[in-house]
């Protein structure tokens, strides 16, 4: 059910410095989960070809390669959390606005940050409800 969900992603404690870029977890983890499931088959594949004794590359050279995918990975997953936090978020924002009109039963033009993407969303937003409000 809707409620039980919401109430999960309520429940989810996040780090502080997450938080901003965190805004409907289950969703967003979900996607970076799925984006690593295609990208790490390939990054182990390679690695164990780098690292297998038979490559004649030198330690530094392997621990350097090694480095390098950490980093990359960390990379991509910050990346991964920032593209989805642009996307998520404007859901998550018409979401919230929508539990709010309801609730006050008064109307408020939706806005959305300049990054977002689907930004013309709220454009469709607004004048659909001014649309429905002046019935």
């Amino acid at each position: 059910s809707p409620n039980s969900s919401e109430a999960k992603n309520e429940r989810i404690k996040k780090p502080r410095w997450l938080g901003r870029l965190i805004v409907y977890p289950r969703v967003q983890i979900g996607m970076i989960i799925h984006g690593l499931i295609y990208v790490l088959p390939t990054v182990v594949a390679f690695l164990i070809v780098i690292l297998s004794s038979e490559f004649p590359l030198s330690f530094f050279a392997k621990v350097s390669f090694l480095l390098g995918a950490v980093v990359a990975f960390v990379v991509l997953f910050f990346y991964g959390l920032l593209l989805t936090n642009r996307i998520v978020g404007t859901v998550y924002r018409i979401m919230q606005h929508m539990k709010q009109t309801k609730e006050t039963k008064t109307y408020t033009p939706i806005e959305f940050r300049k990054n977002d993407e689907f930004s013309e969303l709220s454009q469709t937003y607004n004048s659909l409800l001014e649309s429905l409000l002046k019935k």
